[in-house]
């Protein structure tokens, strides 16, 4: 997933059994200043760097890059996420208008 909050752009990819479905959006400046403010809500700088389940071989794999002008971070994980991830998820579905988990 990525969002440029500059371009004031959101996409995606969603891979599963050998296809890749892209998502492409432009958002408003009204949604994008909601959108960092529930990010904030939601403590986003503050979750782990990973989240890893290793009792499930075969799963689902995600990742969220955030760009910064100083130092990237990039937070990960297999068949494990944060407590936050339903609210993340709700947020993406209505900023987006796509489903999105």
């Amino acid at each position: 997933m990525e969002i440029d909050f500059y371009r004031k752009k959101l996409k995606w990819e969603h891979r599963e059994y050998g296809e890749i479905n892209h998502y492409s959006k432009s958002i408003r400046q009204v949604t994008s200043d909601k959108f960092i403010d529930e990010l904030r809500n939601l403590n986003l700088l503050k979750w782990k760097k990973e989240y890893n389940d290793s009792q499930v071989c075969d799963g689902t794999q995600w990742e969220i890059e955030i760009v910064r002008d100083k130092k990237n971070i990039c937070i990960y994980g297999s068949n494990a996420y944060p407590d936050e991830w339903d609210q993340f998820c709700r947020l993406i579905r209505k900023i987006s208008g796509k489903s999105f988990s």
